[in-house]
């Protein structure tokens, strides 16, 4: 298809050289982004895929904090709080990557169809979370997700103004 060899040299190969350098690292990545790859992402994990500073399988930690948080609560959060997003997101760019594997979705369409649209949508990733994928036909490929804490609690809005006013009070959980 061309495109894992191009994101291998252009994202993969230098997110592992920097990821070496480190014990964690964070992503973007929801279960709604892509329910073909994304729907069991953990919120923390070990790295499936990648080594971190110690070297070697389960050296790196994988925080993916919003796993669980929809595309509707993203964008009410941008709008919000005017955070500035990339121009291309008003001409249909739903989901961004490189030039020629992204294009417009069309109203109702899935943001993941502007992605690799000539893929399976069980296999759209371009290898920087390759470990999602899963090999259902054997065992020994099948990756295991494995979820460090089975229990974040959920932060509402009005706890994170509470916070930003000075309103909270000590037991109010947060996470930075």
């Amino acid at each position: 298809d061309g495109h894992q060899e191009c994101c291998r040299v252009r994202k993969v190969r230098p997110l592992r050289r920097q990821l070496k350098t480190l014990k964690a690292w964070v992503t973007g990545q929801r279960k709604d982004q892509s329910p073909g790859t994304r729907a069991e992402i953990p919120i923390v994990q070990v790295d499936p895929v990648f080594e971190g500073l110690d070297g070697g399988e389960g050296s790196l930690i994988k925080y993916n904090p919003l796993a669980n948080v929809s595309t509707v609560d993203v964008w009410s959060f941008l709008r919000d709080m005017d955070v500035p997003v990339n121009d291309l997101h008003a001409q249909g760019y739903v989901s961004i990557g490189c030039e020629p594997c992204t294009r417009p979705v069309l109203p109702n369409q899935h943001e993941r169809e502007g992605r690799w649209w000539w893929e399976d949508a069980t296999s759209k990733e371009c290898g920087l979370h390759s470990g999602n994928i899963s090999d259902t036909g054997s065992a020994e490929g099948e990756v295991e997700k494995k979820d460090l804490y089975q229990s974040v609690p959920k932060v509402e809005k009005q706890s994170i103004e509470a916070l930003l006013s000075g309103g909270g009070s000590h037991s109010t959980p947060a996470v930075f």
